[in-house]
């Protein structure tokens, strides 16, 4: 009985020591499959196979083949491929070119089945020829307005040296832009080309998408030879502007408001209310980059109704559901200036529906607790109508008090104000700084330049010079911050920056961006010289 009893303890024991561990695997795989073997081999000439079989040392998964394989020049359509535990056939289309080198990325593809491990970038090379084509190619890319790389790009190659061949034809080779911005072509044939950058949105290597699609060129064919294997200017990535506007969203979920989403150039869109609901309905407009805001007024007809746009003498139609416009009463509210103001940018009052008008003697304004005579003159921004701007009479180091009066601001919709103050203090000279700056390396461009000073990517100031030999300005009292400068060569003098147009031949307006911080502290007057030779 006691042996019986001391097995039992015994057991007790040894469970409970089991309980307390657990078994370890050994270190994770990070090993990719390794190629024992290729049917046919790599580097294959006068190929007529019907497959490329694939033959590991281990069991292999494809990972999403259609968006890794990069073909070049590119097939008609996805290979199609039969998968074993070890390895994998690779079926070829029967339209292969003649004479004609053919590379196979396979970029993460293939990886193995545990760990997913892939064999990055692997290239599997033949020649339907009877050599395999050496020739190699490079260059670099950049987005146009922010001289940054291209996410998700390609650059393509043409032998059809057609203006349209680019967008009607596959290339004849195309590579992946580089995390760096560059790409290399690797395994070509000598020839001239057009070359391409291309954001390729439905993924057909067509630039059909003009107005969604980011597009490279350069003004010329490109040789490639044994001489001559790098191009010497960066493709400048651009997306094209629509040449009429259209309407792509309407909201009119605010009584009296409708907010039009526009695409292409807003400036060349008309609108107006369908005659046969147009009595006595009126709009004032509110525009920016990309939206126009129609707020109507008037004794317009409680129901739905259409607008009716026209843009380059296309004409279309959006219907619009009635909403009731705003109640009128005496509610108005303004947002009013920080309490700490640079003076010398301008004071904007913005309202929350478009002034109709204003009265300049029912605006009192005390600097320093003295009476100012004349008070404060407002006047009505062009492109927002729900703003007023202040006209600047204001000093430094000062505290100013701003009151408007009952009825001295009325809305389209006759609202008007109860009494209204705010108050601001002004910088002193001493809490801000100057930027003394020479502009050198003029390329002799058309136009004008517009100099930029950016705070958090955000555009601060703005100073439009003509080109010269050699320029010199000041910024004055600017607000401390480290700022980063940007430079447009405005071509056609517009005042803003273009974008290009393929079919029209027009590369978009060089833009020089300089990363590099200048920090502007309080009190302090700093030089700088920028060039603009690059």
């Amino acid at each position: 009985m006691n042996n019986l009893f001391y097995c039992f303890l015994l057991m007790l024991a040894l469970s409970a020591c089991a309980n307390r561990g657990s078994l370890q695997g050994g270190e994770k795989d990070e090993t990719p499959p390794e190629i024992l073997d290729l049917l046919p081999k790599n580097g294959s000439v006068n190929f007529n196979a019907e497959y490329i079989e694939f033959f590991f040392d281990e069991n292999i998964r494809l990972n999403d083949l259609n968006s890794n394989l990069i073909v070049s020049p590119p097939f008609d359509q996805n290979p199609k491929t039969k998968v074993k535990p070890q390895s994998f056939r690779l079926y070829l289309p029967d339209s292969l070119l003649e004479n004609t080198t053919y590379t196979l990325n396979f970029g993460d593809a293939i990886q193995d089945l545990n760990e997913q491990n892939p064999i990055s970038g692997y290239t599997y090379v033949f020649s339907t020829g009877a050599a395999i084509d050496s020739l190699t190619y490079s260059g670099s890319t950049i987005t146009a307005f922010e001289n940054a790389v291209p996410e998700n790009a390609w650059v393509l190659l043409h032998k059809n040296l057609s203006d349209t061949s680019v967008i009607k034809n596959k290339p004849y080779y195309l590579t992946k832009v580089e995390e760096d911005g560059t790409f290399n072509f690797n395994y070509l044939s000598a020839g001239t080309y057009n070359i391409f950058g291309l954001q390729d949105v439905n993924s057909n290597y067509l630039y059909d998408l003009p107005n969604e699609e980011s597009f490279a060129y350069i003004d010329s064919t490109i040789t490639i030879d044994d001489s001559s294997n790098s191009l010497n200017q960066p493709l400048n990535f651009f997306t094209q502007a629509a040449k009429r506007s259209f309407v792509k969203d309407l909201t009119n979920n605010k009584p009296g408001r409708i907010v039009l989403s526009v695409d292409g150039f807003k400036d060349s869109l008309n609108l107006e209310v369908l005659p046969e609901f147009s009595t006595g309905v009126e709009y004032t407009l509110n525009t920016s980059k990309d939206t126009l805001i129609y707020w109507l007024s008037g004794d317009y007809v409680e129901e739905d109704f259409a607008i009716q746009y026209t843009s380059n003498s296309v004409t279309d139609t959006v219907d619009v559901a009635y909403t009731k416009r705003p109640y009128t009463d005496s509610t108005f509210i303004i947002s009013a200036p920080a309490q700490q103001y640079n003076h010398k940018r301008p004071l904007r009052l913005n309202t929350p529906f478009p002034i109709n008008r204003f009265g300049t003697e029912e605006i009192a304004l005390l600097e320093d607790s003295l009476y100012v005579a004349g008070g404060l003159t407002f006047s009505i921004d062009s492109l927002h109508p729900t703003r007023l701007i202040a006209e600047n009479t204001f000093g430094f180091g000062r505290r100013y008090d701003v009151t408007l009066l009952p009825g001295s601001l009325y809305d389209v919709y006759g609202n008007t104000n109860d009494t209204l103050s705010f108050a601001f203090n002004t910088l002193g000279k001493e809490r801000l700084a100057q930027l003394n700056v020479e502009l050198t390396g003029f390329a002799g461009e058309q136009g004008q330049y517009i100099i930029q000073l950016l705070d958090r990517e955000k555009v601060a100031y703005t100073k439009t010079i003509l080109p010269a030999e050699s320029e010199r300005f000041t910024w004055a009292n600017l607000v401390p911050a480290n700022y980063t400068i940007r430079v447009i060569v405005d071509q056609n003098s517009n005042g803003e920056w273009d974008t290009g147009y393929y079919q029209e031949g027009l590369q978009p307006e060089r833009v020089l961006n300089f990363p590099d911080p200048v920090e502007l502290l309080a009190n302090w007057e700093k030089d700088l010289v920028i060039d603009l030779s690059f």
